[in-house]
């Protein structure tokens, strides 16, 4: 072989490499972002008291704060802070606008 031979193989070589190295990193992504997304499609992590009163509402078709209050043992603050929350994660919706008449039930 001559040298410009010798020369086109290791090219030939190094462009094989990197080929495969750009494959791998491909791969790599993909499955990065197939892990990623499964994380993000799982359910939130709801506390025992948002857990309780997803239970009771299973049970009794609704929950109001007052409900929340004496069910998970927290002040009024609290329970409006965490069906708030309950309801931004998409788990139940409230009925009502203010008021002793506002419920939260299971989101349809």
């Amino acid at each position: 072989m001559k040298l410009g031979e010798n020369m086109q193989v290791v090219i030939l070589i190094l462009l094989i490499i990197i080929l495969v190295l750009l494959i791998w990193l491909i791969f790599r992504e993909h499955k990065l972002s197939v892990r990623i997304t499964r994380q993000s499609v799982q359910r939130p992590r709801l506390t025992d008291n948002q857990q309780k009163a997803l239970d009771y509402i299973r049970r009794h078709g609704k929950i109001t704060n007052d409900e929340y209050q004496k069910l998970a043992k927290v002040g009024n603050t609290k329970a409006f802070e965490d069906l708030q929350e309950m309801e931004e994660m998409g788990l139940i919706e409230q009925v009502g606008k203010t008021g002793k008449a506002v419920y939260y039930k299971l989101k349809e």
